[in-house]
């Protein structure tokens, strides 16, 4: 059929009514699907360009097939709380069901296109209550292995590294209060002492989350870092005469933080777990009394 007379018979359809209302029996869908099936559709083979897919789609926002199909907002979902009502996916625990072509296809369809905010927000709202899917799992050795060399990879990145820098801050660390520095809080409060937990100090180069500070305010004239720090994690010299790797490491951090903190106009009082465990309040409020009109009690560190 020629473009000429295709266009003749588009145009006398135009406006025709004569089959509107009407409804195709089964048999005769039946017969138009296997007519058509596989090979033998017009479009086998074939993929829409870019632009029409663009053009459906825009088309389509916000449109639906009919008012019948369309779900009112506030409606409850009739499938709401109930289980084995929906049809068994055809591919459920079945494997190799597409070629390893079309997964690329499929996968690669996807690598460029991100997700919007509110995409991501509805899926983190679908996932909220919902037991992990690595619950009771392991991943395979091959899968870690991956893992482990796609996070060398990107992790040694600025940007990534930048970017945990500033969630980092945004962190506690630890979940909960240790003893001593719960102690150490109720003394402050018993004081009648404003202070705040696990503040970041950010104006030092290797910026991290102090145990207390008390900023200015009258009786203290200058910020006050207190540190809490643990026999163990910290080095306790009375408490181990030699040190391993993960203390050494800690004792030099505690060196240039304290260092950098005095060089930014802070005073830093840090009281040993065994000091803090026999301490008194009067023993404490000298000790912070004597730090605000002298300078940094540091013993043992620098």
């Amino acid at each position: 059929m020629s473009e000429e007379a295709k266009r003749k018979i588009s145009l006398s359809l135009i406006g025709n009514t004569r089959a509107k209302g009407h409804k195709h029996i089964l048999e005769w869908k039946i017969t138009q699907s296997k007519r058509f099936k596989g090979k033998k559709h017009p479009f086998w083979g074939r993929h829409h360009k870019k632009e029409s897919n663009e053009k459906n789609r825009e088309k389509h926002i916000g449109k639906h097939s009919s008012l019948m199909t369309e779900f009112k907002k506030g409606n409850i979902p009739w499938n709401k709380n109930k289980k084995g009502v929906m049809p068994i996916v055809w591919n459920k625990n079945k494997k190799g069901c597409f070629k390893p072509e079309t997964i690329k296809k499929m996968h690669d369809a996807k690598v460029d296109i991100p997700l919007s905010e509110e995409h991501k927000r509805k899926i983190s709202e679908s996932e909220k209550g919902r037991p992990s899917p690595m619950k009771n799992r392991k991943h395979k050795e091959e899968t870690i292995k991956l893992l482990s060399k796609i996070k060398k990879i990107s992790c040694n990145t600025p940007e990534w590294k930048n970017m945990a820098r500033e969630r980092r801050k945004l962190q506690v660390f630890p979940l909960e209060d240790t003893k001593i520095e719960v102690k150490i809080q109720d003394y402050l409060k018993q004081l009648r002492i404003e202070f705040y937990v696990h503040h970041y100090i950010k104006e030092i180069e290797h910026g991290y989350q102090c145990d207390i500070l008390i900023p200015v305010q009258q009786r203290i004239d200058q910020r006050i870092i207190i540190e809490c720090d643990g026999n163990y994690w910290h080095g306790n010299p009375r408490k181990f005469m030699v040190f391993n790797n993960i203390q050494k490491e800690q004792i030099e951090k505690d060196k240039i933080r304290t260092k950098e903190l005095i060089e930014k106009g802070y005073k830093v009082l840090r009281l040993w777990e065994d000091e803090i465990k026999v301490m008194n309040l009067n023993e404490f409020r000298n000790k912070l009394y004597n730090i605000n009109a002298s300078g940094s009690l540091v013993t043992e560190l620098i």
